[in-house]
């Protein structure tokens, strides 16, 4: 059983997460083996979590470099002309690139459960038309229009901004990959009592 324990154990270092060493009977080295089994289960499960927040942080990346990318374009070839306003989507943009690649550095602390969520007051009509305009130069290269739907007026929500931006450039990039040419992608929030769906 030691032997066993051993070989399984310069396996694990290895990086093979497969192996389960066999427990039996109820003597130290059953309970010793069960409990490897458990370390090297649990092992597995958070290796499985960080690589696909990796994954998922490395897609979220894409997309608002391809936004960027699109809107700094549509300035250089002079469809938009230069001013603030035109800018602030390209500036919006290079924030949340900001924080997704501090994501990457505190992967440790996110698949611990540990990553912070700095909540603010947020007017979900303004959310959703500030996406609207995030987006509003990609969807007319793609000939898509993006609508934010009039609905009855929600109340602000306690959330990250920049967690729930990201929520949505993903959507929203998914969307415009998905929808033919002279398509809509329709956002709105509906009002339930305490809840604020956003869809």
């Amino acid at each position: 059983p030691v032997r066993q324990l051993t070989r399984a154990a310069e396996r694990v270092a290895a990086g093979d997460w497969t192996h389960d060493v066999p427990a039996r009977g109820r003597d130290e080295l059953a309970g010793l083996a069960r409990s490897f089994n458990a370390m090297v289960g649990s092992l597995k499960k958070s290796e499985e979590r960080r690589r696909s927040m990796t994954a998922d942080i490395a897609h979220e990346l894409r997309t608002p470099l391809a936004v960027q990318r699109a809107h700094l374009e549509a300035l250089q070839d002079g469809i938009y002309p230069m001013t603030g306003e035109n800018l602030q989507p390209v500036l919006d943009q290079n924030g949340m690139l900001v924080r997704l690649v501090d994501d990457l550095r505190i992967l440790a602390l996110a698949d611990a459960g540990e990553l912070q969520i700095e909540k603010q007051s947020v007017d979900v009509r303004d959310f959703l038309q500030g996406m609207q305009e995030r987006f509003r130069s990609a969807g007319e290269e793609r000939q898509v229009q993006i609508v934010v739907q009039d609905r009855p007026a929600c109340p602000s929500i306690q959330v990250d901004p920049d967690r729930l931006a990201q929520i949505f450039t993903n959507l929203i990039g998914n969307a415009l990959r998905f929808t033919p040419a002279g398509g809509k992608i329709l956002l709105s929030a509906e009002c339930d009592r305490d809840e604020v769906r956003m869809i």
